[in-house]
């Protein structure tokens, strides 16, 4: 027996970089109907236009993910970053007392996150759609 569709609204709030991280500015642009055959993400949901091909072949550009709002996130988890009022999403990487944020495309290289710059978790990527 298949489970009933749920449909949930999902706001859209800007783009996110892949690539070098852009100026994060929140610009609610609508909302993103999702419709899930299964349980859907708990928690805080949001949605961001992927914009560069740091993240391809995995996240191609123009891409939406659906991000559940988190202050952590574990290793190897793909997640929104701000970086100095900049926003960026790759794959965190914890090395020791290092935090990497690794990019999926090998021509991009990892960004090594410091003491001397302000970065702060955003979310974790639940989900990506892609249009086709």
């Amino acid at each position: 027996m298949v489970d009933k569709a749920k449909v949930i609204s999902i706001p859209i709030l800007g783009t996110i970089a892949c690539g070098k991280p852009i100026f994060s500015e929140e610009n609610y642009e609508g909302h993103l109907n999702k419709v899930y055959f299964g349980d859907p993400p708990t928690g805080e949901l949001f949605a961001l236009t992927c914009q560069g091909d740091s993240m391809a072949p995995y996240i191609l550009d123009g891409d939406k993910v659906i991000v559940r709002k988190q202050e952590t996130v574990e290793n190897d988890e793909i997640a929104a970053v701000l970086i100095n009022n900049e926003a960026t999403l790759k794959t965190v990487k914890y090395v020791g007392d290092k935090t990497l944020l690794i990019p999926k495309n090998d021509a991009y290289d990892p960004l090594v996150l410091t003491p001397d710059n302000q970065n702060q978790v955003l979310g974790k990527v639940v989900s990506i759609i892609r249009d086709i």
